[in-house]
This record gives structure tokens, sequence and C-alpha cells, in this order.
């Protein structure tokens, strides 16, 4: 007979008889014992007997097959699958947490197969409470699934998951721990992320290297999961094979009862402790039992969690969320692009990847749509000096749109999306970064099959992502209501080129426009190229200095080491470039200008290499003036 088997005969006895039973055993019932029937003692003894025999069955054979809750396979992406077992990281087999998870995974993998609720769940009114989010309920009926385990099984849930990536010592001081790692640990941790929740439980994951002393010698992933009791998290492991461990008892030496497991593919340890479940997963990596054993020290797994203080984790988490946009800015920085040519230089190869250009506002940029099969697929724009897309993330534009006009003119994009035998159209414009909708309509024969069209009332003048968290209100239209929303918006055919002839577009400098040679002034050179270069209206300083050379022409000055322009019509002014442009098309270490004028020959350089950009003026002995700034050497040649 099984563990499951006895809990299960267990399940079955009256919570009478077993109360009944505990008393007779600590001997509060022997008053009372001449007046049951004789069957009913003999039951009693029985349900004693039962009971002890389960906790002996418990101490002696609990393992990580008592950990299993079934087998899973899976698409891999790749055409294949991908298979394994589940385990349970809340409790062993018959515990509230363990059948509550089992209820759960058995309930989710029935509901909703061909996952139609799921793909319509982005279009309806409903909007799961929060504290749901973590089992990802997307339906009423889900939400109700949860609250009928939770009060099958008499457990709590937790009411807030503390952002991910949540730095360890914020983590440790949030639970009320010291940490995770013993006094005497043999090894250097690296801690790369986690997360905690309101009642205490956790999560870290990070890697070990071991010190000199250290039994094992190759670093180990590991990742590490604290679920308080009583609480249904349903929390899982995958792991390839449960009969492929080899297991064993440990008792640390702080006293910790731990079971140690290591299969060719992975290592766990597990801590069942009164108040939490704790378990290690070591990635990758198989282990010896002198080396799991070792590596079983390093953690401390003595404390106990304490619920959080909420206080001090909505500080933790404001700090934490202020640090990730504080990294994306940083990101950003080093990696925005003032270009589209910029931006889209790693794709200049690509043989089905378009774009066209539009204006959406009068601000004289314009903006860039790419296009690749059969749709457009995103939105560009250059806005506060940098290249940057339109609905940053693409959720209304997941499968494309197309570029309409209305009556006045203005630029709409309609996207349509398909969800089984439904039909959504939206109608969106460009509100700065953001995308607002004009019009929302849907055809749905499963709602209304004699009169499937309806319209969104409550969506026109939001914006997207703001709306994707709004309550959805629907109204039956009439066919012909229907055609008159749609036929509102006029689709337009644009020019399309491969991306790879980006040049400098959507920069307010044209380089086919440039007036090279002009009589009235020996300044166009020095007005036309020079200056926008420096400003950084043409950012990528050599690659459109080249660009110029090539279309204009130039001559190589080798006793200066210069590429020069020379001003057609005033042949005594030019402009130079260092030789850098021979070898890095990147970068650019001097840019300058030298004209005649009737105060003599005037010659100016701009030192791009430098950490900060240095202004001089070159003398006629070749003597250098530094000048403070732009303006100053700008004003020196203005003077004539």
């Amino acid at each position: 007979m099984t563990n499951l088997e006895l809990l299960n005969i267990l399940t079955n006895v009256r919570g009478e008889y077993i109360l009944q039973a505990q008393e007779l055993r600590s001997g509060q019932r022997k008053q009372q014992l001449h007046m049951m029937h004789r069957k009913r003692v003999f039951l009693i003894a029985a349900i004693i007997s039962l009971m002890l025999l389960l906790v002996g069955c418990v101490a002696a054979f609990l393992g990580m097959r008592d950990l299993s809750l079934g087998t899973f396979v899976q698409d891999d992406n790749f055409g294949g699958t991908v298979s394994g077992e589940l385990l349970s990281l809340q409790g062993y087999v018959g515990t509230p947490e363990y059948m509550a998870t089992k209820e759960w995974l058995a309930f989710s993998d029935n509901y909703d197969p061909d996952h139609k609720l799921m793909d319509l769940s982005a279009y309806d009114d409903y909007v799961e409470p929060e504290a749901y989010r973590i089992y990802n309920c997307y339906t009423r009926e889900m939400v109700e699934k949860v609250d009928e385990i939770l009060e099958k099984y008499q457990l709590k849930m937790p009411q807030k998951l503390y952002a991910t990536n949540v730095e360890y010592a914020d983590i440790c001081d949030a639970v009320g721990i010291e940490g995770l790692f013993a006094e005497s640990m043999d090894a250097e941790p690296t801690l790369y992320h986690g997360y905690f929740y309101d009642d205490g439980g956790f999560h870290i994951s990070g890697n070990l290297t071991p010190m000199g002393s250290s039994i094992w010698r190759e670093p180990v992933e590991f990742s590490y999961t604290c679920s308080m009791k009583g609480v249904f998290y349903c929390t899982l492991q995958s792991v390839k094979d449960v009969e492929s461990y080899h297991q064993w008892k440990y008792t640390a030496e702080n006293g910790a009862e731990l079971l140690l497991a290591s299969s060719p593919y992975d290592a766990i340890i597990i801590a069942d402790k009164a108040e939490c479940f704790i378990s290690v997963h070591i990635s990758g990596q198989s282990m010896s039992q002198e080396t799991m054993e070792a590596l079983a020290e390093v953690f401390d797994f003595t404390y106990t969690p304490n619920a959080v203080d909420m206080e001090t984790a909505d500080r933790y988490e404001a700090e934490h969320l202020a640090q990730i946009a504080a990294n994306v800015e940083a990101y950003n920085q080093q990696h925005r692009r003032n270009t589209y040519a910029d931006y889209f230089e790693d794709f200049a190869n690509s043989p089905d990847l378009y774009f066209s250009h539009l204006h959406l506002d009068d601000d004289g940029v314009a903006e860039l749509a790419t296009y690749c099969a059969g749709r457009y697929q995103e939105l560009f724009t250059i806005k506060d000096g940098y290249v940057q897309k339109i609905h940053e993330g693409g959720y209304a534009f997941a499968n494309g749109f197309s570029i309409c006009t209305d009556e006045n003119g203005q630029v709409v994009f309609e996207t349509e999306n398909h969800v089984g035998s439904q039909t959504y159209v939206s109608y969106l414009v460009a509100d700065g970064l953001d995308l607002r909708y004009i019009a929302f309509v849907k055809y749905d024969a499963d709602t209304n099959d004699d009169n499937p069209w309806f319209v969104c009332t409550n969506a026109p003048g939001h914006e997207v992502y703001e709306f994707a968290e709004m309550p959805m209100f629907w109204e039956p239209i009439s066919a012909d209501e229907m055609s008159n929303i749609r036929d509102a918006y006029t689709k337009t055919e644009l020019p399309k080129k491969p991306i790879g002839e980006l040049l400098a577009d959507g920069t307010d400098i044209d380089i086919s426009q440039l007036t090279l040679g002009s009589s009235e002034t020996a300044l166009s050179l020095f007005d036309n190229i020079l200056v926008p270069l420096v400003e950084g209206r043409l950012p990528n300083r050599a690659r459109e200095f080249k660009a110029i050379l090539e279309r204009y022409g130039y001559t190589y000055r080798d006793g200066e080491g210069l590429f020069t322009i020379t001003d057609p019509a005033h042949p005594e002014s030019y402009l130079f470039g260092g030789n850098s442009l021979l070898y890095d098309t990147d970068t650019i270490s001097t840019i300058g200008f030298c004209t005649e004028t009737e105060s003599g020959k005037k010659k100016v350089e701009v030192y791009l290499f430098t950490e900060e950009q240095e202004y001089y003026i070159t003398n006629p002995n070749y003597t250098q003036n530094k000048m403070e700034s732009f303006e100053q050497l700008k004003a020196y040649i203005a003077q004539g």
C-alpha cells in the first residue's frame, strides 16, 4: 500500500473519529470508553494503526518520486518535442499544497486546449484581479477555480508578487532573514536576480564559484525557492526523469534535515520545514554524493522567513523600478542612433526589408515605416535628436498594419487580427510616440450569427496600452454602419525602397540638395557642410563626409595628409577631413575649413578625436589658438 493510498483511506474517515482517536491516545477519553460501540473501538484502533504506519512510511520513503506531479510533452519550437516531469516545489505528495498544485495542473491541461479563450482575452472586457496573475488566469472561470482550490485545501493566496530582478540584499531584508549562506561557506556567490511575495516566500537565482578548499571545482548555477506552508503558489520545477536520481537523506552540520538528489542532468536539495518548503536546483551538472553534501553545507536552511512589511516592500519595488528605468535609459543612451541610416545599418543587406517615408505632423521630420511580407511592420520617427519607435513594444502592430488616410488627409493605421472565427479591426492615429484609437470594430458570428457586426464604443480617444487595461464595451451595428466606418479610411500606396538605400533620410540636411559653389559667398562649404557635421545634424560624420566626397569629388593633399573639397566658385576655399576616413567609417579625427579673405588667409580646425570637441584657429606660422566654443570659431570665420 502506497502513502497516497493510505491518505485516500484517511480522507474518507469522518473527522470526528480521527479527533476521538487522538484524544483516546492521549488519555483524554478513557472515562468514555465504556460508552463506545465495540465496532467503533476497532475502527479507532485501526485508524491509530494506519496513522502510525503512514508516519513510518513518510519518514522512510518520501523522496523525488513523491514530488512528481506527472509527465509532460511539449513542442520545442524546432519541429520536435521535449518531455520530462514536473516537480512540486511546495510539498510532498499528500500535503495540501501538493494536492492543490496537482488539481490546478489537471484543470489547466484540460481547460482551453486550443488557446481560443486565451486569444480572445486580449479583446474581451475581463481584467483578472492582480493577485491571480501568478496563476496565469485570463477568464472568470479560471479565477473561480483558484478560489475553489483555495477553499478546498484551506490555503491562502499570495496577495502580491514584488518585482522580478530584485537585489539579493533587499529580498533578505524584506523577508527578515540574514542570508541564504552559512557563515563557513567555502564558495563565492554571485546573485543574479529574484523576487518575493508579501507572505515571505521568495526566489533567487545565482552562481557559486568554489574557493580553494572546496571539494567541487567548477562553478555551479543554482535556483533557490522558498515556499511558505499554507500558501498556494503553484511553484514547479521541470526535470528529465525522477527515476534517474540517486537520492539520500542528509543531516547538515547546522542540524537541517535534507533530501539530496543527483541525476545525470542536474541535482536538487530539499529542506521540508514546518514553516516553509525550500528547494535548491543545480542545473546542468551531475554530482557525486561527497560533492552534493559539501554543496549543501554552503547554504543555511535554519532560517524562517517572515511576512513582508508592506511599506518596506513598496519602497524596494519603487527603488527597483527606478533602477530599471535608469538602466534602460543608460542602454538607450549608449545605443541611440541619430539617423535612420545608422539605426538600420545592420539590415542594409536584408533583401526582403523595405521602407516608406510619410509625414505624420509638420515638424519637418519624415517618419519611416518598415515593410516586409506584404505588410507594414514598424513605425519610426526622429524625436529629441535620435530615432525612436512609435508604439514601442508593437502590441497593436503585432500582425502588421496598413496605411490609410481619412477625408482630411490625416494618416490612419489600420490593423486586422483574426481570432478563430472573429475578426478585429482597429483604426489608429499617431499621438507623439503612442497610438490612439479612433475606431474599433469586430465581426463576431459566434456571438450573433444574424448580426455579427459590432463597434467598441469606449475605445476612441484612448491610447492602445491604456485601453488594454480597460474593459471593452461592444454594441451591435448594421452591415451598412460597419461599411461606413471602414470606408471612411482609404488605403494609401506609398513608394517603397530597399532598406539598403537609406543614407541620411530623416535628418534636416539632404546631401543631394547641397550647393557647393556660390558666387555670392565663399563660405558655402563652411555653412552647409562643416557646421552641420560639427553640430551633429549629420552625426555619423565620417560616413556623411565620405558621401559628400564621393558625390562631389575631392583632392588628396599629400603634404597635409588630408582629403579636401574645393568650392567651384571660390577655388581658394576648401573643406578638409582627416585621413582616418581611409580606415574607419565610424569616426573622423579632424574637420576644417580654409578660405582667403580681404584680411588674409583664414584656417580653422575642429578636433573630433578628443573627449570633447576642440576648436582651433591655425595661424600663418602653423601655430594654433584654441577657441572656447564653436560659436567663437564661427564668428571668426564670419568676420571676413
